[in-house]
């Protein structure tokens, strides 16, 4: 009997221990939602990216498998997905906000604090960074000491759009234009206006219709108020902050503005910018600009792929209220772009994972996937380096294209891009040529390295663009870039609510002054306006917000 019951007893032993061995090959599941590039129309599963993560994993001892959701329209998605309380374990690029940070981070404790993590054991690659790019880490620190978001990290590098080339400034010049007219590139406002006029009374295209100034982005916009003294960000809406005169203000709420409403005010009039110049869509705009009948364009980049060498990049151009204008670059950081709910049951894996996309091997990975026939997965045929020292995957379309399709889900994650060439080359054993520039700041003076990410010539058109931009304005960019800010949810709530008001008021009268349905005589009665709804409440909140940043730039 003895031994029956024995038998029986190591029977009920061995079929319980079977399930936990069961339940311990089973997968971790993770949730992720991401935000897609637009030319990404495939399906999530079909990324690269995550199959390999998973792969990488599994080395590591973690059999995990990724659930993945796309979208393409975050704003709604991630109004959804806070309004029901429903957050995904990881948020991968999805755009929350300084605001949402502090009230679904601080207030409500839905996201992950990434404090406990950040440590040289658990998470040595990106403190390695955040050693060498301080700001970056300041950037991520909420008002109430935690870190919610962790960043996408770049370096300072020549002249890429996110460097010394001003990423608010893409303005171009026809130089044929500029011959048949004997006048050369302009240096102050008032030059600019008259190359526009001469544009328009000395250039003839037989049955079209002659554009001077045709924009997309509203770089003519950004291009005016950058002369007329504003800079530290690349908006031009008249509501988002911006310094003046070492000042943080308001830009639609002082007298700048009106000189920045007549400029435009008299483009319209004289017809020097299309009559329906705040309705034409991009795809309009980019038409008119393939037709060849604009002297200036503004657009991200030149996109002809003939003809790119006759056009030469605006100049700086004094006003009476500056004489010597800046503009701001892009930061080398983009800091809350990934996200991990705080419900997670697996924080220290994720961790792992994120770390490993801040060494030199995850961000080439993340950025170009596999080398060629080097795959582990067997998925992909893999990049290589062409006989011009291009990356390329043996296809016709150009190999950031294919990423954005089968690599990843979204540029502007949580990797390291500035590491994932040098290490490409690497791997290939493939030299670079580098060098490295000292570029002066025109605002603080500060001398800073600047090494190239590649190098270019004028010899193609995506050379050229950068060229002309960086060789325009090498010497009047700046570093001092607004970073966003994170505000009590009082304040918050009130600066939303603020702005919401004012900035719907500033787009329709700005119109209105602009196309002349309302005379610039009454500035001083909209300014009455403005103060009316609250723009001086508005602009103390961001100048209070921004206290600390001004005064380490400023010393104030």
């Amino acid at each position: 009997m003895k031994k029956v019951f024995a038998l029986i007893l190591c029977l009920v032993m061995m079929l319980s221990i079977v399930p936990l061995a069961q339940a311990e090959d089973e997968p971790i599941k993770l949730s992720v939602l991401m935000v897609r590039h637009t030319e990404g129309e495939n399906e999530a599963s079909d990324l690269w990216i995550f199959k390999y993560l998973q792969h990488w994993l599994a080395q590591q001892g973690h059999n995990v498998e990724f659930e993945l959701e796309q979208t393409y329209d975050q704003e709604e998605r991630i109004a959804l997905m806070l309004a029901t309380g429903s957050i995904p374990d990881i948020l991968w690029a999805v755009g929350l906000g300084n605001n949402n940070v502090v009230i679904y981070g601080a207030g409500e404790k839905m996201l992950l604090d990434w404090t406990p993590y950040l440590n040289k054991e658990t998470m040595p690659n990106l403190m390695a960074q955040f050693e060498l790019q301080p700001d970056a880490y300041a950037a991520s620190i909420c008002n109430d000491g935690a870190i919610y978001g962790l960043p996408y990290l770049t370096e300072r590098n020549y002249p890429t759009a996110t460097a010394t080339a001003p990423n608010a400034m893409r303005l171009w010049i026809n130089q044929e234009w500029l011959d048949q007219v004997n006048m050369e590139v302009p240096t102050t406002m008032d030059g600019f206006m008259d190359m526009l006029r001469a544009f328009k009374a000395n250039i003839k295209i037989e049955g079209k219709e002659v554009y001077p100034a045709m924009e997309n982005a509203g770089f003519l916009r950004k291009y005016i108020l950058s002369n007329l003294g504003f800079y530290g960000t690349t908006t031009y809406d008249g509501i988002t902050p911006m310094v003046k005169n070492k000042e943080i203000v308001v830009p639609a709420y002082t007298e700048e503005y009106k000189a920045y409403l007549t400029y435009l005010h008299t483009m319209y009039e004289e017809g020097l910018i299309s009559p329906d110049f705040f309705t034409l869509d991009s795809t309009t705009v980019k038409g008119y600009i393939a037709d060849g009948v604009c002297g200036v364009i503004g657009d991200w980049t030149l996109s002809m792929k003939e003809g790119f060498e006759k056009w030469v990049h605006v100049k700086p151009a004094a006003t009476e209220y500056c004489e010597n204008p800046v503009a701001t670059v892009g930061p080398t950081y983009q800091a809350n772009r990934m996200f991990v709910s705080a419900e997670t049951e697996h924080p220290e894996i994720i961790a792992k994972m994120f770390d490993y996309l801040y060494s030199p091997e995850g961000s080439m990975y993340y950025y170009y996937g596999p080398m060629k026939d080097s795959d582990p997965l067997g998925l992909l045929p893999g990049w290589y380096f062409d006989e011009n020292g291009q990356m390329t995957a043996g296809n016709d379309e150009p190999y950031t294209a294919y990423c954005k399709k089968y690599i990843y889900p979204q540029q502007y994650a949580g990797y390291c891009a500035h590491l994932a060439l040098p290490e490409a080359h690497r791997l290939a054993n493939v030299p670079r040529e580098i060098r490295n520039f000292k570029v002066t700041d025109a605002v603080t003076g500060m001398v800073f390295d600047a090494p190239e990410a590649m190098v270019y010539t004028h010899d193609d058109v995506g050379g050229h663009w950068r060229l002309t931009v960086t060789e325009a304005y090498m010497n009047n960019a700046t570093t001092v870039y607004l970073p966003a800010v994170y505000m009590t949810e009082e304040d918050a709530l009130t600066a939303g609510d603020l702005k919401t008001v004012l900035a719907k008021h500033i787009e329709s009268e700005s119109a209105k002054f602009v196309v002349g349905t309302r005379s610039l005589d009454e500035f001083d009665q909209f300014t009455a306006e403005l103060e009316a709804m609250g723009v001086e409440e508005f602009q103390d909140i961001y100048v209070e917000a921004y206290s600390a940043y001004m005064n380490s730039i400023f010393g104030k």
